[in-house]
């Protein structure tokens, strides 16, 4: 049976002009318990809060092997004109951010990527 999600740790990241963005959760370590899955959700607002981008597969942060583990997550345009969006990836033939540990690796949009952390 699924349970509600609870949030354990939120950012919000003003004035970001251009991908990859950097980020850190801080978060209660006690908050983390054995056994459960754990996963990060990304949204990208313009000023006036309209929705531009947003991670749409399940991005899982692993705490097994890390207190502090680093996480890639990929985003997708939601609709607008890249040519009004305040917020741009430095190379459109390249995928979003995606966890590729240390081999190129197809990405969930069809795009090569090799491993980058934030």
């Amino acid at each position: 049976m699924d349970v509600a999600s609870k949030l354990i740790a939120s950012a919000t990241i003003i004035n970001a002009k251009i991908f990859p963005i950097s980020y850190k959760l801080k978060y209660n370590p006690s908050n983390i318990k054995p056994n459960h899955t754990y996963a990060i959700q990304a949204r990208i607002n313009r000023p006036d809060d309209k929705l531009l981008y947003i991670n749409d597969v399940r991005t899982q942060a692993d705490f097994s092997k890390s207190a502090s583990p680093m996480i890639d997550v990929a985003v997708i345009r939601v609709g607008g004109s890249s040519n009004t969006d305040p917020i741009k990836p430095n190379n459109k033939k390249e995928c979003g951010p995606v966890k590729c540990p240390g081999k190129p690796k197809q990405c969930p949009y069809s795009y090569k990527k090799k491993h980058r952390w934030l």
